[in-house]
This record gives structure tokens, C-alpha cells and sequence, in this order.
């Protein structure tokens, strides 16, 4: 068993009716097992939760294009510091990790791709984010769309045992495939 959090595909605590999900969260807040706004409890925005708008207080309209640069090493960088900072708001950590590394208990694995997002039709650059359930698969959001459910499986359908070596295309038309950007550890440790 991992030390990881329980397979929201099946948390009914989690998703309620599941519609909240559907609706409220975007890879970035499911990543990081955000149903609600931490400080408010309100429902998050729908599709707009990017790294960053926790700990700076920006609650808008951003997208990724916000935060992304040509140089993928440079995009890396900026997403892990403002995570990072948008994890300690909340009590939770972030850190750099790797494919083998075991999560500590009360702390779990995400997953970041880097490649091509669609905004209303128009390519963007954009990122996608993953973790690791319980069940040791990984799973994820695969768009904001309006009922979109997580998944634990790739485009090509397959059991997401490694998001590096997944095949991650998404429904909306992403295409992540590009770069996979790297392995993290999140939660509260024990």
C-alpha cells in the first residue's frame, strides 16, 4: 500500500454528488486535493486555480499562459516556487522528489507535464498536473469542462502507473507529452 491519499473516483466524501468536482476544480487543485478555498471554504473557481494564487491572494481570471515561459526549465522553477509557497500558506509541504522516492506518511506524490493546453480554442501554453493515489496508479483531471471526472487512466486508456511514461493527452485537446517536468511530495507529514 502507498502512502498516499484514497482514490477520489470512489471518496464520496470527497466528490459529495459528485458535481462539485465537475465543476469547482481544475488538475492544479485536484493535484493538490482541493475541493474548497482553504481560508473560506468556499468552492474554488471554476478552472482557475493556478500555482501561485493561494499565497499571492490573486483569485482571477489567470490562466497558465499566466506563468509559463518558452523555456521549460525556467516554467519548472517558477510553478515548483510558487506551489511551494501556496503549500506552506495552507500547512501543507512541497518538495522536489523522484520516480523511486516513497512519500512519508500523511504525504503523497504529484506528478508535473509541461506541453500544449486549448483556451477556448486557441493553443496555449499550459502544464498538467498529477498524483499518486492509494491504490499506487496515478490519477487526474483531465480538463476543466464541465463534467469531467478524475481518471486514472491515460489517452490511450491505460492504467496510469507512471505519468512520465503515460501518453498524456487530455480531453479539450491537451497535449502534455512534450516535457514531463518532474515528481513531488505534498501533504502534511506525521
Amino acid at each position: 500500500m502507498f502512502d498516499a491519499i484514497a482514490w477520489q473516483g470512489s471518496n464520496e466524501k470527497y466528490f459529495g454528488s459528485y458535481g462539485d468536482i465537475k465543476v469547482t476544480t481544475n488538475c492544479y487543485a485536484y493535484a493538490l486535493n482541493l475541493k474548497y478555498n482553504p481560508f473560506t471554504d468556499n468552492d474554488l473557481f471554476e478552472g482557475t486555480l493556478q500555482p501561485g494564487a493561494l499565497s499571492s491572494g490573486k483569485h482571477d481570471n489567470s490562466t497558465a499562459a499566466d506563468i509559463l515561459y518558452d523555456n521549460h526549465a525556467t516554467t519548472e522553477n517558477i510553478i515548483f516556487g510558487a506551489v511551494r509557497k501556496d503549500a506552506w500558506v495552507y500547512g501543507n509541504d512541497f518538495a522536489r522528489s523522484d520516480e523511486w522516492e516513497k512519500a512519508p506518511a500523511g504525504m503523497y506524490k504529484v506528478a508535473l507535464a509541461l506541453g500544449t493546453g486549448n483556451l477556448f480554442g486557441k493553443a496555449i501554453d499550459d502544464y498538467h498536473w498529477y498524483r499518486q493515489d492509494d491504490t499506487g496508479y496515478w490519477s487526474h483531471k483531465p480538463t476543466t469542462l464541465i463534467g469531467t471526472l478524475p481518471t486514472y487512466r491515460d489517452w490511450d486508456g491505460e492504467k496510469i502507473t507512471d505519468p512520465a511514461t503515460a501518453n498524456r493527452k487530455t480531453e479539450g485537446g491537451g497535449d502534455y507529452n512534450e516535457t514531463f517536468a518532474g515528481y513531488y511530495i505534498t501533504g502534511k507529514p506525521r
